[in-house]
Protein backbone atom coordinates (compact mmCIF):
# COMPACT_ATOMS: atom_id res chain seq x y z
CA UNK A 1 0.00 0.00 0.00
CA UNK A 2 0.88 3.16 -1.01
CA UNK A 3 1.25 6.49 0.54
CA UNK A 4 -2.14 7.79 -1.65
CA UNK A 5 -3.89 4.48 -0.95
CA UNK A 6 -3.29 4.54 2.99
CA UNK A 7 -4.11 8.66 2.90
CA UNK A 8 -7.50 7.03 1.13
CA UNK A 9 -8.01 4.43 3.36
CA UNK A 10 -7.59 6.97 6.70
CA UNK A 11 -10.00 9.39 5.20
CA UNK A 12 -12.47 6.81 4.64
CA UNK A 13 -12.37 5.29 8.27
CA UNK A 14 -12.02 9.13 9.46
CA UNK A 15 -16.30 9.79 8.01
CA UNK A 16 -17.34 6.61 9.12
CA UNK A 17 -15.75 7.63 12.29
CA UNK A 18 -17.59 11.27 11.76
CA UNK A 19 -20.91 9.44 10.80
CA UNK A 20 -21.15 7.03 13.72
CA UNK A 21 -20.73 9.85 15.85
CA UNK A 22 -23.23 12.23 14.46
CA UNK A 23 -25.52 9.18 14.82
CA UNK A 24 -24.69 9.26 18.67
CA UNK A 25 -25.16 13.15 18.74
CA UNK A 26 -28.59 12.47 17.34
CA UNK A 27 -29.84 9.76 19.31
CA UNK A 28 -28.81 12.07 22.52
CA UNK A 29 -30.71 14.77 21.17
CA UNK A 30 -33.97 12.73 20.35
CA UNK A 31 -33.80 9.58 23.16
CA UNK A 32 -31.77 11.69 26.04
CA UNK A 33 -28.11 10.92 27.13
CA UNK A 34 -28.20 7.81 28.90
CA UNK A 35 -30.02 5.56 25.74
CA UNK A 36 -26.97 7.23 23.78
CA UNK A 37 -24.86 6.33 26.46
CA UNK A 38 -25.66 2.35 26.59
CA UNK A 39 -25.89 2.26 22.53
CA UNK A 40 -22.75 3.68 22.47
CA UNK A 41 -20.96 1.05 25.05
CA UNK A 42 -22.75 -1.57 22.76
CA UNK A 43 -21.73 -0.79 19.68
CA UNK A 44 -18.62 0.47 19.96
CA UNK A 45 -17.71 -2.91 22.80
CA UNK A 46 -17.00 -0.51 25.38
CA UNK A 47 -16.99 -2.84 28.09
CA UNK A 48 -14.80 -6.05 26.38
CA UNK A 49 -12.48 -3.21 25.35
CA UNK A 50 -11.61 -1.90 28.62
CA UNK A 51 -12.06 -5.60 30.50
CA UNK A 52 -8.88 -6.56 28.52
CA UNK A 53 -6.41 -4.36 30.21
CA UNK A 54 -4.81 -5.16 33.41
CA UNK A 55 -6.87 -2.71 35.48
CA UNK A 56 -9.97 -3.25 33.27
CA UNK A 57 -12.56 -3.52 36.21
CA UNK A 58 -11.25 -0.43 37.69
CA UNK A 59 -11.40 1.82 33.95
CA UNK A 60 -15.11 0.19 33.51
CA UNK A 61 -16.19 1.08 36.83
CA UNK A 62 -15.32 4.64 36.28
CA UNK A 63 -16.81 4.77 33.07
CA UNK A 64 -20.33 3.63 33.85
CA UNK A 65 -20.13 5.76 37.29
CA UNK A 66 -19.46 8.77 35.02
CA UNK A 67 -22.48 7.57 32.80
CA UNK A 68 -24.55 7.78 36.23
CA UNK A 69 -23.52 10.77 37.06
CA UNK A 70 -24.31 12.89 33.73
CA UNK A 71 -27.64 11.11 33.60
CA UNK A 72 -28.77 11.97 37.25
CA UNK A 73 -27.54 15.56 36.84
CA UNK A 74 -29.83 15.84 33.02
CA UNK A 75 -32.13 14.65 34.55
CA UNK A 76 -32.40 16.46 37.56
CA UNK A 77 -31.37 19.60 36.35
CA UNK A 78 -33.47 19.19 33.13
CA UNK A 79 -29.93 19.53 31.07
CA UNK A 80 -29.84 19.88 27.49
CA UNK A 81 -26.78 18.44 25.57
CA UNK A 82 -25.00 21.92 25.65
CA UNK A 83 -26.00 21.97 29.17
CA UNK A 84 -24.75 18.96 30.73
CA UNK A 85 -21.74 19.53 28.52
CA UNK A 86 -20.94 22.67 29.94
CA UNK A 87 -22.23 21.28 33.49
CA UNK A 88 -19.78 18.66 33.15
CA UNK A 89 -16.70 21.34 32.30
CA UNK A 90 -17.50 22.69 35.47
CA UNK A 91 -17.20 19.51 37.51
CA UNK A 92 -14.22 18.98 36.01
CA UNK A 93 -12.28 22.21 36.82
CA UNK A 94 -9.05 21.87 39.37
CA UNK A 95 -10.59 24.22 41.08
CA UNK A 96 -13.89 23.06 42.41
CA UNK A 97 -14.06 20.37 44.79
CA UNK A 98 -15.80 17.01 43.51
CA UNK A 99 -18.85 16.31 45.31
CA UNK A 100 -18.37 12.92 47.61
CA UNK A 101 -21.13 11.18 45.08
CA UNK A 102 -18.51 12.10 42.15
CA UNK A 103 -15.43 10.68 43.42
CA UNK A 104 -13.97 7.51 41.45
CA UNK A 105 -15.57 4.73 42.69
CA UNK A 106 -12.76 1.90 42.68
CA UNK A 107 -10.02 4.82 44.21
CA UNK A 108 -8.88 2.42 46.80
CA UNK A 109 -7.31 -0.49 47.92
CA UNK A 110 -8.67 -3.39 46.75
CA UNK A 111 -8.37 -5.35 49.97
CA UNK A 112 -9.30 -3.00 52.19
CA UNK A 113 -12.79 -3.08 54.26
CA UNK A 114 -15.32 0.05 53.07
CA UNK A 115 -18.16 1.45 55.51
CA UNK A 116 -20.96 2.52 52.85
CA UNK A 117 -24.45 3.74 53.81
CA UNK A 118 -27.08 1.83 52.19
CA UNK A 119 -27.86 4.66 50.20
CA UNK A 120 -24.41 5.10 48.72
CA UNK A 121 -24.27 1.25 47.92
CA UNK A 122 -26.60 0.98 45.86
CA UNK A 123 -25.73 -0.25 42.52
CA UNK A 124 -22.22 -1.82 43.95
CA UNK A 125 -21.43 -5.52 45.05
CA UNK A 126 -18.71 -6.26 47.39
CA UNK A 127 -17.58 -10.53 47.74
CA UNK A 128 -18.23 -10.43 51.41
CA UNK A 129 -21.09 -7.72 53.21
CA UNK A 130 -21.69 -7.45 56.96
CA UNK A 131 -24.74 -5.54 57.56
CA UNK A 132 -24.39 -4.27 61.05
CA UNK A 133 -27.05 -2.05 62.75
CA UNK A 134 -30.10 -3.15 60.98
CA UNK A 135 -32.55 -3.18 63.49
CA UNK A 136 -32.32 0.83 64.56
CA UNK A 137 -34.28 3.84 63.81
CA UNK A 138 -36.97 1.52 62.27
CA UNK A 139 -39.93 3.10 64.76
CA UNK A 140 -40.82 6.38 65.67
CA UNK A 141 -38.83 8.02 68.15
CA UNK A 142 -41.53 9.33 71.10
CA UNK A 143 -40.64 12.54 73.41
CA UNK A 144 -39.16 15.61 72.28
CA UNK A 145 -40.08 16.92 68.61
CA UNK A 146 -41.33 13.64 66.96
CA UNK A 147 -40.99 13.45 63.28
CA UNK A 148 -44.48 12.15 62.23
CA UNK A 149 -44.38 12.63 58.60
CA UNK A 150 -46.84 10.24 56.01
CA UNK A 151 -48.95 10.35 53.27
CA UNK A 152 -52.11 10.93 53.42
CA UNK A 153 -54.80 9.11 51.11
CA UNK A 154 -57.24 11.45 51.67
CA UNK A 155 -54.85 14.67 50.49
CA UNK A 156 -53.87 12.78 47.22
CA UNK A 157 -51.28 10.81 49.26
CA UNK A 158 -49.97 13.82 49.50
CA UNK A 159 -46.40 13.82 52.08
CA UNK A 160 -47.82 15.50 55.25
CA UNK A 161 -46.41 16.06 59.22
CA UNK A 162 -48.59 16.16 62.22
CA UNK A 163 -47.07 18.81 64.17
CA UNK A 164 -48.82 18.11 66.97
CA UNK A 165 -49.19 19.14 69.90
CA UNK A 166 -51.36 16.29 70.13
CA UNK A 167 -50.22 13.62 67.61
CA UNK A 168 -53.46 11.53 66.41
CA UNK A 169 -52.29 7.68 67.00
CA UNK A 170 -53.58 7.25 63.20
CA UNK A 171 -50.81 9.13 61.77
CA UNK A 172 -48.35 7.96 64.29
CA UNK A 173 -49.46 4.25 63.04
CA UNK A 174 -49.12 5.64 59.63
CA UNK A 175 -45.65 7.03 59.61
CA UNK A 176 -44.20 4.02 61.74
CA UNK A 177 -45.75 1.59 59.08
CA UNK A 178 -44.00 4.05 55.94
CA UNK A 179 -40.64 4.21 57.84
CA UNK A 180 -40.55 0.72 58.55
CA UNK A 181 -41.73 -0.19 55.04
CA UNK A 182 -38.54 2.20 53.60
CA UNK A 183 -36.16 0.27 56.11
CA UNK A 184 -37.09 -3.04 54.80
CA UNK A 185 -36.17 -1.83 51.36
CA UNK A 186 -33.05 -0.57 52.48
CA UNK A 187 -32.39 -3.74 54.41
CA UNK A 188 -33.10 -5.68 51.01
CA UNK A 189 -30.58 -3.37 49.10
CA UNK A 190 -28.36 -3.84 51.76
CA UNK A 191 -28.41 -7.96 51.83
CA UNK A 192 -28.24 -8.23 47.61
CA UNK A 193 -24.68 -6.34 47.65
CA UNK A 194 -23.07 -9.46 48.98
CA UNK A 195 -21.39 -11.30 45.92
CA UNK A 196 -20.67 -14.68 47.80
CA UNK A 197 -21.75 -13.82 51.57
CA UNK A 198 -23.31 -11.71 53.67
CA UNK A 199 -23.23 -11.12 57.34
CA UNK A 200 -26.30 -9.57 59.17
CA UNK A 201 -26.35 -9.18 62.94
CA UNK A 202 -29.71 -8.43 64.72
CA UNK A 203 -30.60 -7.68 68.04
CA UNK A 204 -33.62 -8.20 70.62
Amino acid sequence: MDGAQLSACIEIQWQDWLQRFHEYLDLWDQRGFFRMFRHWLQREGVRQRLLAFPDGERRLTNVLHLGEVLHQAETERRLGISGLLKWLAEQMDPGMEAAEEHQLRLERDENAVRLVTVHKSKGLQYPVVFCAFSWKHSEIERGGEEQVFFHDPSRAHQLVRDLGPEISDDHRNRAGEEKLAENVRLLYVAMTRAKNRCYLVWAA
